[in-house]
């Protein structure tokens, strides 16, 4: 599966989950100025959980929960290249910028995934898809 099959099949799939975007509780997050927000979903019919996209298709295609760390099992389960299922799950968490500290800068690539993850999920709207006003 190449990243614009997942995209289209999370898309797919985006109406089973209830979408929201969480802001970084983790170690280091108080100090950044703008904090990271991690893209998840709540599957409808198990309010308990919350799974990034990456697990979302997983759950849906295997009905088991597979940990976050396991992105070598989701390159599997979803027969995608690991260097995708990376991306992907760099761009769900807000890691779109690269670089040695105090250097980091902007990796288009990796925005331009998150964009599409949220307008696959529907937090934002697909480009080009806004209706014009006047």
């Amino acid at each position: 599966m190449t990243t614009p099959e997942f995209l289209r099949l999370l898309a797919n799939i985006r109406d089973q989950f209830d979408w929201s975007l969480t802001a970084d509780t983790g170690q280091h997050a108080e100090r950044r100025k703008n904090p990271r927000f991690h893209l998840n979903g709540t599957p409808t019919s198990h309010p308990a959980l919350s799974l990034g996209p990456l697990q979302a298709l997983c759950f849906v295609r295997t009905g088991e929960v597979l940990p976050l760390e396991s992105l070598a099992d989701t390159s599997s389960v979803l027969d995608m290249d690991p260097e995708e299922v990376h991306a992907i799950a760099a761009a769900a968490d807000d890691r779109t910028w690269a670089g040695p500290a105090g250097q980091r800068t902007p990796v288009q690539h990796l925005l331009n995934i998150r964009r599409q993850l949220l307008e696959a999920v529907g937090i934002i709207p697909v480009a080009g898809n806004q209706v014009a006003s006047g």
